[in-house]
């Protein structure tokens, strides 16, 4: 489960503030369990404001931080919880910066962007870790833009996500942004004007980024499938394995798709390619398949987009492969090899190269140590060719399935009494068979219900006997149309 909450406009209140005036604020805001974490402003002087965070359990408020109480005003805009790994961050804005005592510099020296840089008064973005329990910070980094002298420009909050474990800023930025080296971006394409799109993809402690890109520079023109506000974000970010959508009986657009297995060095390619998420991020092969021009996302894959580096599933991205390994990208250039993509599936996995921002194969082992045993001992070949091959089924991404079969039992304790009897093979053979009709929910990622309050077409489809259910509605025409879940 995650949550992502930030505020529209400056909300301000103080260390006394109850409860109930922070919710008719509209303080932005996250709640788990019992407990509700509030982010906003605190109006210390007449010319000084400090970013303040409190805590309420059961009404009680637990905490109240301030996190840069120097004379640089610094506000709190949002929060950000991911109930998997417990890992609480805050965004904020400063309008200068220092590293003496009570300032955002204290925790940022281990940070991607360690201090506000040079000049004052453009306005940044600061993200912070946060102790759910106590509010302390625990680590930071400063997130900005560069002046061609140098000097700091303004760089302002816009939205945030995960990708994995992994915090994914989205903001606006001004001349120039940087890249993941911290250095300013050095091709801009005339057509885009600033403020510019900006997307950074930092480690979970906020040590490095893996992924920055800005629309309208270095080739830039849409983000990928890892999300932007107000740019060509894949819908919900789910997956469904080929395998799963062929037993559904459709994909896409409601064609059925002719599975054959195409296993490479050792990647059983029906395990990880995702229909929907292929069709939803190539718009050009999603055409072809509704006029029938081919068959499916799948037969195109193997055809042309395999050699294209079109990324099969979320967790292949082809600019970020390129852009992570010279090598490869020379090489690609050169015409020795065809794409990133193609030497990621013969030769990259096994030497430990990422596919993506979104799959970190250092902690894909480090989670999973049973893995990293069975990778030293050679059983298996890498982190990827499990996690493709046995980690999605297994639930070891279940923050990233549209079908979940641990929760699927987990929440139905019905159907895991019949599975343990043997009277059917799975959850998931149940809920194709029985449960989709019933509304039950396949994951935590997808309520029946919400699917269906949203889109109204869907329902009286479903009532008409049109559709046999909300998941089927998705799997089949919802991820490619880009319908909200």
């Amino acid at each position: 489960m995650k949550l992502i909450s930030l505020n529209d406009n400056t909300v301000k209140f103080g260390p006394s503030t109850s409860e109930a005036t922070l919710k008719n604020l509209g303080a932005a805001s996250i709640t788990f369990g019992n407990t509700t974490i509030y982010i906003g402003t605190f109006q210390e002087s007449s010319n000084n404001q400090d970013p303040i965070v409190t805590s309420f359990t059961n009404g009680s408020r637990d905490w109240t931080q301030y996190y840069d109480t120097s004379g640089i005003d610094g506000r709190g805009v949002g929060l950000l919880w991911n109930g998997i790994s417990q890992n609480l961050y805050g965004v904020f804005t400063a309008d200068g910066g220092s590293q003496g005592a009570n300032t955002f510099g204290q925790v940022t020296q281990g940070g991607w962007l360690s201090g506000y840089g040079s000049g004052g008064g453009a306005k940044v973005s600061v993200l912070l870790k946060l102790n759910p329990a106590t509010g302390a910070s625990e680590a930071g980094t400063f997130i900005r833009a560069q002046l061609a002298n140098g000097n700091t420009n303004t760089l302002m909050p816009v939205d945030l996500d995960f990708v994995g474990n992994q915090v994914v800023f989205f903001g606006d930025s001004f001349f120039t942004p940087l890249d993941v080296n911290r250095q300013r971006f050095n091709n801009q394409n005339p057509a885009f004007n600033s403020p510019f799109d900006y997307r950074v993809v930092l480690s979970p402690d906020l040590s490095r980024a893996t992924s920055a890109e800005a629309i309208g520079w270095n080739g830039v023109t849409a983000f990928g499938a890892s999300g932007g506000q107000g740019a060509n974000r894949y819908g919900g970010g789910l997956f469904l394995a080929l395998s799963l959508s062929a037993q559904i009986g459709v994909a896409g657009f409601g064609h059925p798709v002719s599975t054959f297995g195409t296993v490479i060095n050792g990647i059983n390619i029906e395990h990880i390619f995702d229909e929907g998420y292929y069709l939803a991020t190539n718009p050009d092969v999603a055409t072809a398949v509704k006029a029938g021009q081919v068959e499916s996302g799948y037969q195109h894959f193997l055809v042309a987009g395999l050699a294209e580096g079109r990324g099969p599933f979320q967790f292949y991205d082809e600019a970020f492969y390129l852009a992570q390994n010279a090598d490869i990208a020379s090489a690609v250039l050169s015409g020795a090899l065809t794409s990133g993509l193609q030497h990621f599936l013969s030769f990259g996995h096994e030497e430990e190269r990422d596919p993506s921002a979104a799959f970190d194969s250092s902690d894909y082992l480090l989670s999973n140590p049973d893995i990293k045993s069975a990778v030293d001992n050679g059983a298996i070949a890498s982190a990827f060719e499990h996690f493709a091959n046995f980690g999605l089924t297994e639930g070891r991404f279940s923050d990233v399935l549209l079908f979940d079969e641990n929760y699927y039992l987990a929440n139905n304790a019905d159907v895991a009494q019949v599975v343990n009897a043997g009277l059917v093979n799975s959850g998931w053979e149940h809920f194709l068979t029985f449960g989709q009709t019933e509304k039950r929910d396949p994951s935590a990622n997808f309520s029946q219900e919400t699917y269906l309050s949203l889109h109204q077409d869907v329902a009286g489809a479903i009532a008409n006997g049109g559709m046999p259910s909300a998941f089927y509605h998705y799997a089949a025409f919802g991820i490619a149309e880009g319908r909200a879940i």
